[in-house]
């Protein structure tokens, strides 16, 4: 009997014994798991004082560039003064006082034409007869531009007054 308790005791040592290394094993993993989470947080704190620091350095060189070569007289002031080699038409804002449509005048009358019976007078718009951006179409239009006297439609008027190329 006293063997068969020795046993036992024995048996409940080394069950004791194996619950305590198993505790002291998890212990370790919760250890190893907590340095690994503090060494991943410190690996991302460094990423984002690395991206921060690279966007201080990108915004000095932009700041630098700009007091460098932008001025206070520098800027947008219209078509006409950063351009000063473009035709009249894109000359600005001031295009729409000096520029507007108007019918194309009348031919003179001939003899023995009555008013009725005179045609309007119509010519081919110049943006739909030279544009290379579109198709080539003939248009025949009875409206000019008071100013350029160039015949257009009132679809191309805008263009003709705005872009470079038409």
């Amino acid at each position: 009997m006293e063997e068969e308790e020795e046993e036992e005791e024995e048996m409940e040592m080394e069950m004791e014994m194996e619950m305590v290394v198993e505790e002291e094993e998890e212990m370790e993993m919760e250890m190893v798991e907590e340095e690994e989470e503090e060494m991943e947080m410190e690996m991302v704190e460094e990423e984002e004082e690395e991206r921060v620091g690279c966007l201080v350095c990108v915004f000095g060189l932009v700041h630098q560039i700009i007091e460098r070569y932008v001025t206070p007289t520098s800027g947008l002031r219209g078509r006409a003064l950063s351009r000063p080699n473009l035709p009249d038409r894109l000359g600005g804002r001031d295009y729409i006082a000096r520029h507007y449509l108007i019918p194309i005048p009348p031919p003179e009358k001939q003899e023995g034409e009555t008013r009725k019976k005179r045609k309007r007078a119509q010519r081919q718009c110049i943006v739909c007869a030279h544009s290379e951006i579109r198709d080539r179409v003939r248009q025949l239009v009875t409206t000019m531009c008071k100013e350029c006297q160039l015949p257009m439609c009132m679809l191309c008027f805008r263009i003709y007054h705005v872009q470079i190329r038409y």
